[in-house]
C-alpha cells in the first residue's frame, strides 16, 4: 500500500506528459486514431461491461501516447495503465454508470485540445482527470486500510 501514492504521482505525470506530447506532435491523420479509440470507449461504456470499459479506457490513453510519438513515454504509460487496470478490476466490480458521461466529456475535451495543438489545455485536462482518479482511489485505499482485504 505504501507505493500507491508513488504510483499515482507517476500516473498523473505520464498522462500529462503524453497528452502534452500528443498536442505538440499532432498530425491531421491522428484525428481518426483518437476518434476510433474514443468510439471504442463509447461502445464499451454502452455495454456496461466493466472489463471492456477498463480495457477501452487504457487503449484510449495508449493512443494518445502513440500520437505523442515518444516511444519511451508510451512504454512507461503502458506499464502504469496495466497496473491501473488491475486496480480498477479489483475495486470496481460494477459499472460506474453515473460517471460515464463525465468520462466521455473529459476524453472529448482532451481530444479537442490535442487536435487544436493546445499543449497547456491538454496538460490541464489530463492532469484534472488523473487527479480525480487518484483522489477516488486514495479514498478507497484509506477506507480499506484497516480491513482484512489484501491490497494489490
Amino acid at each position: 500500500m505504501s507505493t500507491i501514492p508513488q504510483y499515482y504521482e507517476a500516473f498523473i505525470l505520464m498522462l500529462r506528459v503524453t497528452a502534452r506530447c500528443a498536442a505538440e506532435n499532432y498530425l491531421p491523420h491522428d484525428t481518426s486514431i483518437l476518434e476510433i479509440s474514443a468510439g471504442a470507449l463509447r461502445n464499451a461504456l454502452a455495454t456496461g461491461n466493466t472489463t471492456q470499459v477498463i480495457g477501452a479506457n487504457a487503449a484510449f490513453h495508449e493512443k494518445i501516447a502513440a500520437v505523442g510519438r515518444n516511444p519511451h513515454f508510451a512504454w512507461l504509460l503502458s506499464r502504469l495503465l496495466t497496473k491501473q487496470q488491475r486496480l480498477w478490476h479489483w475495486h470496481r466490480p460494477n459499472s460506474r454508470t453515473a460517471e460515464l458521461p463525465i468520462v466521455l466529456d473529459d476524453h472529448s475535451a482532451i481530444i479537442t485540445a490535442i487536435v487544436e495543438r493546445n499543449v497547456e489545455e491538454a496538460d490541464r485536462l489530463s492532469r484534472a482527470r488523473a487527479e480525480q482518479i487518484a483522489a477516488r482511489m486514495s479514498r478507497v485505499f484509506e477506507q480499506l486500510s484497516n480491513s482484512e482485504i489484501e491490497l494489490p
